[in-house]
């Protein structure tokens, strides 16, 4: 195989970059054009709490509602789990769906389950709902910089206090947060 030389461009004054590439066993005004999006993956992002049945199930469907109204849904991979399996194949809890319901966030079928190794590898960044489900993160896969908090202080457990609207709320400002940071760097 030739050697192949790979430089960023825009295409006649488009925004969108391309990717230009010439082969050593092509004339060198032989150049193949490919779209940059088909180089770039798109940024995962899992949402960790304890079981997944409540928290990071509701972070899951509104930031992938934040995402989708504000038009980049296509740049983000959006999934949660839990620290602990104990309530590993159950579906979001009913007072979770009924808050997301009330609140127009689309939801689908969840299953509950425990992060993986192999999750964990995968995606760009692991967001905890609370410190404590932050230390034990560390504590399984080391202080690795993809562990962040949703917010600087803990999301309230809403299946001990019983106060989903908060919960919502605090998960809500969390990933607007989150994906204006994310969309302005």
């Amino acid at each position: 195989v030739g050697r192949c030389q790979v430089f960023f461009s825009s295409f006649r004054g488009s925004p969108s970059p391309f990717i230009y590439t010439s082969f050593s066993w092509l004339p060198q005004r032989e150049l193949i054009l490919f779209p940059l999006f088909c180089y770039l993956h798109a940024m995962k992002i899992i949402f960790v709490c304890h079981g997944n049945i409540c928290r990071s199930a509701m972070a899951e469907f509104i930031f992938r509602y934040l995402s989708d109204i504000n038009g980049v849904s296509d740049r983000f991979e959006i999934s949660s789990a839990g620290v602990s399996s104990e309530e590993t194949g159950n579906d979001m809890y009913p007072p979770a769906k009924r808050m997301l319901r009330e609140k127009g966030i689309p939801f689908s079928h969840h299953t509950a389950h425990r992060i993986t190794d192999s999750e964990f590898s995968n995606n760009d960044l692991v967001i905890a709902l609370d410190s404590s489900n932050m230390r034990n993160l560390q504590r399984r896969f080391g202080c690795d910089k993809k562990i962040e908090m949703l917010l600087e202080r803990d999301v309230e457990d809403p299946w001990y206090t019983d106060d989903f609207l908060t919960a919502y709320n605090d998960i809500y400002r969390g990933c607007s947060l989150l994906l204006e940071r994310l969309l302005s760097s």
